[in-house]
């Protein structure tokens, strides 16, 4: 079964809504001993630093906000090669714990596809922790194809596409 989602563009998007939704992911990974985001990274400065609000994206399930994530329009950190306007940047997908399972993160992974495609780009480019196999699963089954991994400072970077 699937849920009905509808995802928010800003300027509807409230920033404390999504660094709930990541606070919420971050306090149970690091629970399983598998801490990835820190809680500063996570909170409403922490997202206002490194993000635009035009970049924001809710999911609601009936009028609940359920989860997160951010579109970019370039990333030159993680892609510092792609520097023509083909893709959007997928960052920090986040579903509250309570949903896990329910297929909630493929319906926003097409969505965002879906939502690029609409502004004209061929790709959605994502990294992730290449040393988390079920993470790479998920994007893998979706559809994207890895690139490369590429260590950034002490981060092991899976970087991966999807043509759209």
């Amino acid at each position: 079964m699937t849920l009905e989602l509808e995802i928010t563009v800003a300027p509807a998007f409230d920033w404390g809504t999504a660094s709930e939704i990541l606070m919420d992911v971050v306090k149970w990974l690091n629970q399983k001993g598998e801490p990835l985001w820190t809680e500063e990274q996570v909170s409403v400065e922490g997202l206002k630093s490194s993000h635009r609000i035009e970049e924001s994206f809710i999911a609601q399930l009936k009028n609940k906000p359920i989860g997160c994530m951010f579109l970019l329009e370039s990333d030159p950190y993680f892609w510092p090669e792609i520097e023509d306007d083909s893709s959007l940047f997928l960052h920090k997908l986040a579903v509250l714990r309570e949903f896990k399972g329910k297929g909630i993160g493929n319906q926003m992974l097409e969505w965002a596809s879906q939502y690029a495609k609409r502004q004209g780009k061929s790709w959605v480019r994502l990294d992730c922790d290449g040393g988390r196999p079920k993470l790479r699963q998920i994007y893998e089954s979706f559809g994207f194809s890895l690139v490369d991994r590429k260590p950034l400072d002490e981060f092991d970077s899976a970087r991966y596409e999807v043509h759209v």
